[in-house]
């Protein structure tokens, strides 16, 4: 895990002052691992450190120092004693309240950051970890070293645009929306075709063309073509072809692509070409269901990113 400086500031300006929750170490069995982190606010919070009693405890606890109006710390929980969770082993979590100004002076480098906790002085053991992660001679991660955390920071998120609000974009933009390293974008062609349980994070774009869409999305983007209509489909792969993308998906059948690469040849692509765009999307031994397709479409998305691979 790493610090999400983009969320860390929605947070804030939509909350105010805010908890920061992250687990420094974990000894045994822990339902999440170091590094994991929660945002809390007096109403509500982002991410999980695990759930069950000692998300509540620590919930409860992190919306009191955000009223005390009381510094960082850190805490020990022993997830069997101290919370009867079935996990039998402990974890060690810092409590950090963040806001507006303290945010400013978190400094990146390097993809790093490396900030005083409980001690502005650099002690040598600091300043030659610091050195160590600069000339990328040791990996870096979370750690926590005479009173300094050390953290990651969250890359640039992986742009994703759906083209369709039905059953399968909506579930594939659900399980999207839950995932960090993706921003997502849903077009369509009316508002009314987005459902009521259509995810708040993922963008809405409506448009009567989606395919004239296509030439402003940026060449990184991954595009999953499954609207409610043929044509409507096979004029987004035609203007997808004439542009650079990162991966593109098609939802149907092996009959309806074979006919979608009949026309796209007759329009002067090659196979070579259109063979970039994979049909069907997802694992097809996963199932056909919304979600299974969904679960398919996420994981190859993750294995792209994680392998930095083509998919197509």
């Amino acid at each position: 895990m790493s610090f999400d400086f983009q969320k860390t500031n929605e947070c804030i300006k939509s909350h105010g002052k805010i908890a920061r929750v992250l687990i420094l170490k974990t000894f045994g069995s822990a339902p999440r691992d170091e590094g994991t982190t929660m945002l809390i606010w007096d109403s509500g919070q982002f991410g999980t450190i695990g759930g069950g009693e000692l998300e509540y405890q620590v919930t409860r606890l992190a919306k009191k120092i955000i009223i005390d109006n009381k510094g960082s710390r850190i805490k020990k929980f022993s997830l069997g004693p101290d919370m009867g969770q079935c996990c039998g082993g402990a974890v060690e979590l810092l409590i950090e309240i963040l806001d507006e100004t303290k945010v400013k002076f978190i400094s990146v480098d390097d993809g790093f950051f490396a900030r005083p906790v409980f001690k502005d002085e650099k002690s040598l053991n600091v300043q030659a970890l610091i050195k160590s992660y600069r000339n990328k001679s040791v990996p870096i991660k979370t750690s926590f070293k005479d009173g300094w955390l050390f953290e990651p920071v969250t890359k640039e998120k992986e742009l994703v645009w759906i083209y369709g609000a039905g059953h399968v974009g909506t579930a594939i933009a659900n399980i999207l929306s839950k995932l960090s390293q993706f921003s997502v974008t849903c077009i369509d062609t009316s508002q009314d075709r987005y459902p009521d349980n259509f995810p708040k994070t993922v963008e809405k774009l409506i448009t009567k063309n989606p395919g004239h869409i296509v030439q402003y999305a940026p060449s990184e983007t991954h595009h999953l073509i499954l609207t409610y209509s043929h044509a409507l489909d096979l004029e987004i792969c035609h203007q997808l072809l004439q542009h650079n993308f990162a991966t593109a998906g098609l939802i149907g059948s092996k009959t309806k692509w074979a006919r979608f690469k009949k026309r796209l040849n007759e329009l002067n692509y090659t196979f070579e070409q259109i063979n970039r765009i994979i049909c069907p999307i997802g694992e097809p031994s996963f199932g056909k269901s919304p979600y299974e397709i969904a679960i398919g479409v996420a994981s190859m998305l993750l294995e792209k990113k994680e392998k930095n691979i083509k998919l197509i």
